[in-house]
């Protein structure tokens, strides 16, 4: 005998869906979550629920302001990429972010598509509108799906959106167009500025190199692909970039046994300091093993140490290193690639 369905019962789950829905609508875009869409498996009530682990970012979430404590956020995320079906980072907490944590939370999201892993990651979003405007308009919603119920104008104007190499690749755009296409966007500010002057020449001439780099190892030791990653973004008085690679590191990728006789022969400790400054006075050849490519850092060091260039740094492996300064602190995490971060200020007056 079939069962008569109770049809108040029904129609009082069917109202009860649908103001749950119009409620949902009516949120703002800051209450609301970032979904990783490409990996997110749907279950059904008969299916055993994955196991889940959230985990807050810092409040102070950013490596340039917050080193150690956002590292070891990471290291979190990098060990429950591993061990749970479900990951929820939880931004709710967060007071003050800066685009590179985005760049590395986009590269951690690649890597581990990259392995085949069908992992479902939840991001829930700051409560802080400014925090959110950030992650919409540095191009990182295009890597998460953004559930977001709000037409907000992305300020291409002022914002160089985040592009990477594998991105580039489907695309068939070559490194030399983004790189150009990042010193376009910065002689927009700049009057009577021209591509052939110095500073935007060897910034071009930087971002070539660095991107080079990743090309050179298209593949680590552990058969991880590379990618680079590059964001600029207007300032009041300059122009910040942001470049990422996601290889081993500067430190790692060179040759120890080289490095070593470096050491012997410069006649000085084999302490992260000397260790560093010798990759960026180019006193070794690079593991690519080609004649040319020992030139690539400190190229790299010297168009960011120059007049006209604000707060470059450095993040590699165990080391911060703040150029001008000359200042070079060993970190308590490991950061697993290389990132570049600089400011090109604005002509004086």
């Amino acid at each position: 005998m079939r069962k008569v369905k109770n049809k108040t019962y029904h129609n009082k789950i069917s109202k009860k869906r649908h103001l749950h829905e119009l409620k949902r609508q009516d949120k703002s875009y800051s209450e609301l979550d970032f979904i990783d869409s490409l990996n997110a498996p749907s279950y059904t009530n008969n299916q055993r629920k994955p196991k889940s682990k959230k985990i807050a970012t810092p409040e102070n979430f950013s490596f340039i302001g917050n080193t150690n404590e956002s590292l070891e956020f990471f290291e979190d995320v990098i060990y429950y990429l591993d061990n749970v079906d479900h990951l929820i980072i939880d931004m709710r907490n967060t007071k003050k972010m800066t685009t590179e944590v985005l760049l590395y939370l986009i590269s951690l999201h690649k890597i581990n598509e990259k392995k085949g892993k069908t992992l479902n990651t939840t991001i829930r979003s700051p409560k802080e509108e400014d925090l959110i405007e950030l992650m919409l308009q540095s191009g990182f919603s295009n890597y998460f799906r953004a559930n977001i119920n709000t037409k907000i104008h992305v300020d291409k104007e002022n914002i160089f959106q985040i592009k990477d190499k594998e991105t580039n690749l489907k695309n068939k755009v070559y490194d030399e167009e983004t790189c150009r296409e990042a010193i376009e966007f910065s002689l927009k500010f700049y009057k009577d500025a021209k591509f052939s002057q110095p500073k935007f020449r060897h910034i071009y001439n930087a971002l070539v190199e660095m991107m080079q780099n990743t090309d050179d190892h298209a593949y680590d030791e552990d058969g991880e692909l590379r990618n680079w990653y590059l964001f600029a973004i207007k300032l009041e008085k300059g122009i910040s970039f942001f470049f990422f690679d996601n290889g081993k590191g500067v430190l790692k990728t060179a040759k120890k046994n080289i490095l070593e006789k470096v050491v012997e022969k410069a006649n000085f400790s084999y302490g992260h300091e000397s260790l560093m400054q010798s990759v960026l006075n180019g006193d070794y050849r690079s593991a690519t093993g080609l004649t040319n490519r020992n030139r690539g850092l400190p190229e790299i060091n010297q168009s960011l140490t120059e007049d006209g260039i604000e707060l470059p740094i450095i993040l590699t492996n165990r080391i911060y290193a703040r150029l001008n300064e000359r200042e070079y602190r060993k970190l308590k995490y490991n950061f697993r690639g290389t990132l570049f971060i600089w400011i090109l200020k604005e002509d004086s007056e």
